[in-house]
């Protein structure tokens, strides 16, 4: 689709022009050679597909970012496409298909859901299109409360990763490219809510089930708070909120957004629909009263909970605190003052009870004793209107500020980022000689052992530069990263968070019982669409994630869940490594030269660091957590999480007001609890974020050991002779200036590592003496640990019995299987009596030495939110991060020879 009427132009001039005709051939000549170069170079950015690039004069290849978007059309509007059920998808390439560890597709959900209907009789789910049953979702969602309540419902069905010893073996194979491996077995995982019990079933082949095995069963009052229960615990406010209308106008101008219950509730009522008439049309919550562009609808009052629900205030009831909010963008951010207490432990919502209701700084047992003491006068009501936090376009909702970002490039095929121009392709290509009209799967060359791609990509098993791994999304826990090998030696079985905690504490009791555990609510399940040239650069690969949300939402495919791209090193465009040696001038000491010439100095080294990054970013309520898996040139293995999204605000009084605050124990200042805004009654409330991960370190192989090298000074004894080193000392009585003591630690209770800040350590992960890597020095092949995230936490072992590893920055255990993860879905539930405790990996102290070891690690930080976290908080300077570096595994830097390094001379 090419125009070529300006070439036919040409020569019609050409021919008709009055010189000789030599100079018209040389002419001619040169504009065709021209507009072939023109003609090559607008067409090859469309073709070229630079993913394979090879180098015939060094194995090891330059580090060139060859990445291709996905084949599909930019959407230039950067619009993230809503999550929709997934259709079964047209050919996926191998590079963007699924693997063999992602979470059940539709068939496979399909498939298990009709297995555990034969075996259980009645279970109700979301079916698959086409699909018709008894117990779809859609039948049960229109029954009453109490039926809903009491059915058994599917909660979530997840992949159930094969043990270690299968993984081990099958990762092996891939290394030593035999031709036929074995796929690993696919099994699910279904949690069955089964009044009066949870229950855990294995259910598998996914692609044909012949087994359906009870795994465990978990008591019902430790379920995560779902859909159906939510919806009922909304009808069970509304009734509240109708009784206190009138108050919700005269404190907030504002009722809440719901007039009446819902038919479910009402059915369970025996009630009709004349009962429950909605305030005589006084409500608020009605269009009239909202002005159009305020960002929602900021008359009306909705509702959002906390959690946990079973703490020692009220051991084995599921109780839960709400408050109400502005209904308007950034809702969490336009609290008003008044909160409920529900006691909802029963499956019956009729036997449910309003425990307590906060308003405006004092407790009511109810709403009769509120409202009487209202209208009796015994308190005044401070009014406090709608404010919008934010003025003007802050948010960009109008468009002004997203609508105009248009894409690097209008071209629909693949991007190059932005340090690869296309005049290095074209050398690259004149070199190797590949086709360029070929995709990498159609490639017309024939692979070479003896050399290797640059990145390569299959079925989400990545080989980049020295590295190979692979990598998958967790419904539970988000990212992970599986069989890890650099430069063909084992570093890595398992990788990736366990759990994140957010603790919160202010004025209100909805903050000082707000204690969140996320993996109950599926890290992975709460997954955000990545937008391009926003969430990754626009040259990225982009993913498609497979996920069972729920039994109620079924099956889903996220366009673009996983992002993977190559970039420079932290700083951007920083190299990796570099040193410059000034030039020695030749001088006379006694009429002799004392240098005669400068072939040892005068020279620059340098190379350029570049690392690729697997990313996935997860959206819980108000807080988004970006998580990256960075594999670095180097043989360094980084993850690291940064925290944005939006902050929690507690509805503060008029301070200061000597009659409203007074100081008690620790709670010295209304900023007690975190800083107030300077322009609105609002408390910035302070919160404490915990990232939990799980490293299941192989260092050449399983047999591993650990150990601790501290650091110590004169300093570091408690010694009145300390202070009288200097440099250069040789007294024998008195301490060195610096050194180091190596310890192995040899059980698992000695490995528990409270992190002490005034003492340096290094943390060492060592493979079995007679294990050693034949390249590197003998007993020395480690991979050190180097925690920049770590926190000390500051909570006592009674607020966290439920996330115990909070306690220690760095724990080593001994692996076993039913020790796959620190925690649950139930242990953000019940607080107390956790279904996963920490504390019994280590409490049995076995040994750790020689043996296959697991090291869980802990960062975090304590967050003092600002006006300047408005209206989010920003990722500079969040970045929460730990490394995997290799120690004495290499004689020298693994990219010490990559080919883009460079040494040069001062010639002048």
């Amino acid at each position: 689709p090419y125009n070529f009427s300006c070439f036919t132009q040409i020569f019609h001039i050409l021919s008709t022009c009055t010189v000789g005709t030599p100079y018209r051939i040389l002419v001619a000549c040169t504009f065709l050679l021209v507009g072939s170069l023109i003609f090559f170079a607008y067409s090859l950015s469309d073709t070229l597909r630079p993913t394979a690039v090879r180098d015939q004069s060094y194995q090891r290849k330059p580090a060139v970012p060859q990445f291709w978007r996905r084949l599909e059309s930019v959407n230039s509007s950067l619009e993230i496409p809503r999550r929709t059920k997934r259709e079964e998808p047209g050919h996926l390439s191998d590079e963007l298909d699924f693997g063999p560890l992602d979470e059940p597709n539709s068939t496979e959900y399909a498939n298990v859901l009709s297995a555990l209907r034969e075996h259980l009789g009645s279970l109700y789910a979301v079916d698959v299109p086409g699909v018709i049953s008894n117990y779809s979702y859609s039948q049960l969602s229109s029954q009453p409360w109490s039926q809903q309540l009491r059915a058994n419902f599917l909660w979530a069905i997840n992949y159930e990763v094969p043990n270690k010893e299968k993984r081990t073996v099958y990762f092996e194979q891939l290394q030593r490219g035999e031709p036929k491996v074995a796929p690993l077995p696919r099994f699910a995982r279904a949690v069955v809510f089964h009044p009066p019990e949870i229950r855990e079933y294995l259910v598998g082949p996914m692609n044909a089930p012949t087994e359906v095995q009870l795994i465990r069963t978990i008591p019902y009052e430790k379920r995560p708070l779902g859909t159906i229960e939510y919806e009922a615990l909304v009808d069970f406010l509304t009734i509240q909120c109708m009784q206190l209308d009138s108050l919700l106008q005269e404190a907030y101008g504002a009722s809440f957004f719901r007039d009446v219950p819902s038919q479910q509730w009402r059915y369970d009522q025996n009630a009709d629909s004349t009962q429950w008439a909605s305030n005589d049309g006084t409500s608020r919550c009605q269009s009239k009263f909202d002005k159009p562009n305020e960002g929602g609808r900021p008359h009306c009052l909705m509702p959002t909970f906390n959690s946990p629900m079973i703490t020692h205030e009220a051991p084995g009831r599921r109780r839960t605190w709400f408050r109400l909010m502005h209904q308007v963008i950034t809702f969490i951010q336009h609290p008003v003052d008044i909160q409920f207490n529900i006691d909802h432990t029963s499956v019956d919502p009729n036997e449910w009870y309003l425990v307590q209701i906060w308003f405006q700084g004092h407790f009511y047992n109810s709403v009769s004793h509120l409202m009487n003491a209202w209208k009796s006068n015994q308190f005044r009501v401070r009014y406090r209107p709608f404010t919008y936090l934010y003025s003007g376009d802050v948010l960009g909702k109008t468009g002004h500020l997203f609508d105009k970002i248009t894409p690097v490039s209008s071209n629909t095929g693949p991007k190059l980022s932005s340090f690869m121009d296309l005049s290095w392709v074209r050398n690259l290509l004149s070199r190797t000689k590949r086709d360029t009209t070929a995709t990498p799967v159609e490639s017309v060359e024939k692979p070479d052992p003896s050399k290797t791609n640059r990145l390569s990509i299959r079925n989400r098993h990545v080989k980049y530069d020295l590295w190979d791994f692979h990598f998958t999304v967790r419904r539970d826990t988000g990212l992970r990263i599986y069989g890890v090998y650099f430069a063909g030696l084992s570093i890595l079985a398992e990788g990736g968070m366990d759990e994140t905690a957010t603790v919160y504490w202010g004025w209100t009791p909805f903050m000082r019982y707000m204690t969140s555990l996320e993996s109950m609510y599926g890290i992975g399940a709460m997954i955000a669409e990545l937008s391009p040239g926003i969430d990754c650069p626009q040259s990225a690969i982009y993913f498609p994630v497979q996920l069972v949300l729920s039994g109620d939402v079924g099956p889903v495919e996220v366009k673009h869940g996983v992002c993977l791209f190559e970039s420079t090193v932290d700083p951007p465009g920083s190299p990796v490594r570099r040193h410059y040696e000034f030039p020695m001038s030749p001088t006379v000491e006694h009429g002799l030269p004392t240098v005669t010439e400068n072939d040892h100095t005068n020279f620059g080294f340098a190379a350029p660091g570049r690392a690729l990054t697997v990313r996935f970013i997860t959206s819980l309520f108000n807080y988004d957590y970006l998580f990256d898996a960075v594999f670095h040139t180097t043989g360094v293995l980084e993850f690291a999480v940064t925290p944005t999204g939006h902050i929690h605000v507690d509805a503060i009084y008029p301070w200061p007001d000597p009659n409203r605050f007074q100081s008690t124990g620790l709670v010295e200042s209304p900023e007690s609890f975190g800083f107030l805004s300077n322009t609105d009654l609002l408390s910035f409330v302070i919160h404490h974020h915990l990232f939990h991960f799980k490293v299941d370190l192989d260092v050449i192989d399983r047999r591993n050991a650990f150990d601790v090298v501290h650091v110590y000074g004169p300093l570091s004894l408690n010694d009145s002779r300390a202070n009288l080193q200097s440099p250069g000392q040789s007294e024998p009585n008195l301490p060195p200036g610096l050194w180091m003591k190596r310890k192995r630690v040899k059980t698992e209770l000695d490995a528990r590592f409270h992190t002490k800040f005034e003492v340096p350590v290094q943390y060492l992960t060592c493979a079995k003496p007679n294990q050693f890597n034949p390249s590197g020095p003998p007993n020395l092949n480690c991979v050190g640990l180097v925690n920049k995230g770590a926190i000390k936490t500051l909570l006592s072992d009674t607020h966290t019995e439920a996330f115990a590893w909070t306690r220690h920055q760095i724990s080593v255990t001994r692996y076993h299987e039913d020790e796959s993860f620190a925690s649950s879905i139930y242990n953000g539930v019940d607080l107390i009596n956790p279904v996963v405790n920490f504390t019994r990996f280590s409490e049995n102290n076995e040994s750790i030495e020689n043996a296959d070891i697991v090291l869980w690690v802990t960062v975090g930080n304590y967050h003092l939110p600002r006006h300047e976290d408005l209206p989010n908080t920003p990722t500079t300077g969040g970045k929460l991060a730990f490394y995997l570096t290799p120690h004495n595994l290499f004689r020298y830097s693994p990219d010490a020879f990559q080919c883009d390094r460079f040494y040069t001379e001062n010639v002048s």
